[in-house]
This record gives structure tokens, C-alpha cells and sequence, in this order.
């Protein structure tokens, strides 16, 4: 039987917050409810899944327009990235990595007045 998640999470709304906040908002949403949290000598497989979770977790409740848009969609494919090896798909990258690029994405860009 699944256990039910405390609280909510809604998708992403970079009119309502940063992805920075969100992002931080997110974690604690997993430090609640145990997801990614693994002991110390937990095995690689059991890490791994652990990762994996936080992953999908994000990807769920991102939204579909940051996924589907081409926002988090193409941010991982290889035109998008640095290089040519990087994995195309976001289930194939780790929670840190799509942060990162949604930070970046979505970092406010200021004018300068002159």
C-alpha cells in the first residue's frame, strides 16, 4: 500500500516565484515525505533510485508547460546543451543537473538604464 505524500506541490509559475524558490520550496517537499533520503551506506542501487525518485518528482509536478514547452525538453537535448554527449531525455539527467538548467533558464535578466 502507498503511502500518502504530506502537503501539496503545484507546478512551477515563474510570474509567482523564482525557479530558485521553487526549487528550495521542492526539496523541503522531499525532506517531508523521504524522497531521496537514503542512509549513509546505502548501496549505489539504492542511491541510484533514490535519485531517480527526485527526479521524477520533479518532472511531475513541474507542469506541463516547463516540461512540454520547450523549456525543460529541449534545455536537455543535445542542441541545447554544451555537449553532444549529454542526455537528451530529463529522466536521464539527475535532479541537481535540471535545476541548474531551469536556474539558469530562468534567471532574471536586468536592463540597464542608461
Amino acid at each position: 500500500m502507498a503511502s500518502e505524500l504530506l502537503g501539496a506541490f503545484r507546478e512551477f509559475d515563474p510570474s509567482a516565484e523564482t525557479f530558485t524558490v521553487y526549487a528550495e520550496r521542492l526539496d523541503q517537499f522531499f525532506v517531508a515525505n523521504k524522497i531521496g533520503i537514503v542512509p549513509i551506506d546505502a548501496s549505489a542501487a539504492i542511491t541510484a533510485a533514490a535519485e531517480d525518485k527526485e527526479v521524477a518528482v520533479l518532472i511531475s509536478v513541474i507542469g506541463w508547460k516547463t516540461y512540454n514547452l520547450t523549456i525543460l525538453r529541449d534545455l536537455c537535448s543535445p542542441v541545447g546543451s554544451k555537449s553532444a554527449m549529454t542526455p537528451a531525455n530529463p529522466k536521464d539527467k539527475t535532479f541537481e543537473q535540471l535545476c541548474e538548467l531551469l536556474q539558469h533558464h530562468f534567471k532574471l535578466k536586468r536592463l540597464k538604464v542608461a
